[in-house]
């Protein structure tokens, strides 16, 4: 059964500015749409918790499960980028990545869908090629890199990992061979687009 809640929040103009930029909106139709979807997280963790569903004695696992919930609602079955978690959470890009790297460790089965849906979209739409170099791969959560690591891995260890570009802040080089494979392993055509 689905339940229809409305509410009005009292917010001064300068927080709705500062939650304007720090949830990159635009105006306020935005921010009222990006505050329904943390509402609707919210009231999902307290909903369990009254249930006694999902009662935590730390506050590390409450994080967990409130950043679990804003994957699935707020950032809509994406997992956000490290420096949106840092914004949303008040952490370093360090505790970003612990948090990342806790979560989908822990409800990896949960998240198993959105991981491998992320993986593919990564691999299929941002990967570039430029004739015979290597592919290049722009990511902003290096939780991807890991998680494509971990497929090579199983797939072949043999197969190359991939690796930071050291000339490039945020751009990681995929080697012909373990694109072939994880485009493969994925059912995914290699990509055209090409980088310069």
């Amino acid at each position: 059964m689905l339940l229809n809640i409305a509410f009005q929040i009292d917010i001064s103009n300068d927080e709705i500015d500062l939650l304007k930029r720090i949830l990159d909106c635009a105006d306020q139709a935005a921010l009222e749409q990006k505050l329904s979807r943390v509402g609707l997280a919210s009231l999902t963790e307290y909903n369990k918790m009254i249930l006694g569903q999902r009662v935590f004695t730390r506050g590390k696992d409450m994080m967990e499960f409130r950043l679990l919930n804003l994957i699935k609602h707020y950032f809509q079955g994406a997992i956000p980028s490290e420096q949106q978690i840092s914004s949303l959470f008040q952490i370093t890009s360090a505790e970003s990545r612990s948090l990342i790297r806790s979560i989908t460790s822990k409800y990896q089965y949960e998240l198993s869908d959105i991981i491998n849906g992320m993986l593919i979209r990564l691999l299929r739409d941002k990967t570039l090629k430029n004739e015979e170099e290597n592919f290049k791969l722009p990511l902003d959560n290096i939780f991807f890199k890991d998680e494509l690591n971990k497929r090579l891995g199983q797939l072949n260890n043999k197969l190359p990992m991939v690796e930071k570009d050291g000339a490039t802040n945020g751009i990681f080089t995929i080697q012909n061979s373990s694109y072939a494979a994880l485009c493969n392993h994925f059912g995914i055509a290699q990509t055209i687009n090409s980088y310069v």
